[in-house]
Parts: structure tokens; sequence; C-alpha cells
């Protein structure tokens, strides 16, 4: 019995798909994690003898979150100079790398960019790439994404980014959901190079809005995805039905004086 349910339960859960992000992390285990007890900007992870990020317009820190009340028009976490956490793992295009963030609303009213964003280019990269939360749908360059979902529900959804070993190549999860409209490809970014060998994260544009806290951040070299992911396949084309060819043929029987034709069917 307890083997029949488990083969019910598969057939009728949706098809998953293997990662095309082949290894996987958790976010405890990346090279650089920030769980908001100390303020990043003050920290030196690396042991550089440089800060991790940038001083100004940072988040308050608050009950082990991060907290924005979405007064100031900026209010992100950035690369501080070229010693940064960041900048230390995208010295090339092509250089491979993973953010998480776990962030959530609390209030105020998003705007058209939605309420939180982060922006990623590589050091000489040919583009920049984003992803944006909005209320009830998440959108990067390639569109709109889990459109629907209840994301300024004041819950934490953690996001993360990788950067593959190819130029402006990403994926990208939220809540452990790979949401590459293709699974198999990256998604490119096109935002531009205004940036190159940068972050930004948090309301860093006036198309902005809303109050939010971060639970934390973490940075690893390589690109993971998620030990919890979730790739829900694309469902296979129904077959186009064949319509079967009915060939009749006809016999003529005579019995006394009555003639019966008869169809035969193939």
């Amino acid at each position: 019995m307890r083997h029949t349910t488990l083969l019910a339960l598969l057939l009728t859960a949706p098809a998953l798909e293997a990662s095309p992000v082949s290894q996987r992390k958790d976010s405890s285990d990346f090279d650089f994690f920030y769980d908001m007890s100390s303020p990043p900007e003050e920290l030196d992870l690396d042991n550089n003898g440089e800060p991790d990020w940038k001083s100004e317009d940072t988040p308050t820190l608050m009950n082990g979150s991060a907290v924005s009340d979405g007064s100031n028009l900026i209010s992100l976490y950035q690369p501080s100079d070229d010693h940064s956490i960041f900048r230390s793992l995208n010295q090339s295009p092509d250089a491979s790398w993973t953010i998480e963030i776990r962030v959530a609303k609390i209030g105020g009213e998003s705007k058209e960019k939605g309420w939180f964003a982060i922006a990623t280019s590589n050091k000489d990269e040919s583009n920049s790439n984003t992803i944006f939360m909005h209320d009830n749908r998440v959108v990067t360059s390639s569109g709109d994404h889990l459109s629907g979902t209840q994301f300024a529900d004041g819950n934490f959804h953690t996001i993360r980014v990788a950067h593959i070993q190819e130029e402006n190549a990403y994926f990208f999860w939220v809540d452990g959901i790979l949401i590459n409209t293709d699974k198999n490809s990256p998604i490119y970014g096109d935002n531009g190079s205004r940036f190159t060998n940068s972050t930004f994260i948090g309301d860093y544009s006036s198309g902005i809005g809303g109050a939010f806290k971060i639970d934390y951040m973490a940075l690893t070299k390589g690109a993971y995805a998620p030990n919890n992911e979730t790739v829900i396949a694309k469902p296979e084309p129904k077959p186009t039905p064949v319509k079967k060819v009915v060939k009749e043929t006809s016999s003529l029987i005579s019995i006394g004086n009555i003639s019966v034709h008869i169809k035969d069917s193939e």
C-alpha cells in the first residue's frame, strides 16, 4: 500500500528537470556570509585590510536585520573599491560567482520597478543584469516570472543570482524556484555597461520604492544552485490525433430474387 501511494504521488506531482547549474551549495557554506549582526560595511571578511562594502546610504541594523524604511532615495549595498568582496569575485567577463539574499517587504508603496532589486556586472563585461522584486511578480530582462505570487506579504523571500562561466550569462532562483524562462539557457542582461565591475543591492533607483529588511547576504566563488531547488518542466506537447482511415469495399450477394450490398471496413 505504501509503494502504491508513493507511485500515485509521483505520477500526479509536477514534472521536475535536472538543474542546468549542476553544482549545489547551501548559502551557509558560501565563502562570505553576512548575518546582519554587524554592519557589512564595517566588516573585512576576506582580511585584505579594506571594508567589504560602501558605508554610505546603507540600511540600518535592527533586531538582526538590515532595515530600509523607504525614506532614502538610495538604501543599498555596493562595492567600496577595487578591494571589495564582490570585485574580488568578478575580475573577468566570464568569472563565475553566486550571491544570495533573503529579504522581505515591510511597507511602503512599490514603484514601477518594484520594491527591491539587484544589479550586477563583471569587470569589462559587455552588459549588466538586473532582477526586480515587485508585489506580485519578479522581473528580469527576459520578462515577468512567478506572476500572481505574493511578494509583499511581509515574509522573507530568498533571491539567488548565479553568474556562470560565460559573459553576461545568469541563472536566477526565487524561493528555490529556477525562474529562467528556458530552464536550460541563461538569462542575458540588457541593462547596459554603465557600471562595470559592480553590484547594486536594494533601492538604487528612483523607480524603486518601499520599505524592506534583509535577513542575510551571502557570496561565493563559482555558480551554484540551491539545495532546495525546484525546476518545473515545461509540459510536453500533446500529440496530434491521427485520424483512422476507413477503407470500405462493397460486395453483392444475391439471395433468391433479393440482392444485398455488404460493406466491409479495414
